[in-house]
């Protein structure tokens, strides 16, 4: 619930900075910057990847999973969502994969 909560109150600071009502806020900005945008944008296809990538790797090792494993799982995760976001997930969204709805 505290996460939830704490979203909220970030994005209803930022609320008035939409409206021109107060300069944007040190959170608004950082979150608008190009790096955040860009993992908001491939978000989706991240978690998509990580969860089978983590559970599966959960199966095959009995011990926990190291540091250095866990680390090497969230590139590999942040890899193939960035290849799913850019050659599925996009050309879906813009039409090019399939052009009509038939």
């Amino acid at each position: 619930m505290l996460p939830c909560l704490g979203a909220a109150l970030i994005i209803w600071g930022n609320d008035a900075n939409k409206k021109g009502e107060a300069p944007p806020t040190l959170a608004g900005r950082l979150l608008a910057s190009r790096p955040f945008v860009f993992i908001g944008a491939i978000s989706y296809s991240v978690y998509l990847w990580h969860w089978p990538l983590f559970a599966f790797s959960h199966y095959w090792e009995f011990d926990p999973l190291s540091l250095g494993y866990r680390a090497t799982l969230v590139v590999v995760s942040l890899g193939l969502g960035f290849l799913s976001w850019k050659f599925i997930e996009n050309p879906f969204r813009r039409r090019q994969a399939c052009r009509t709805r038939k």
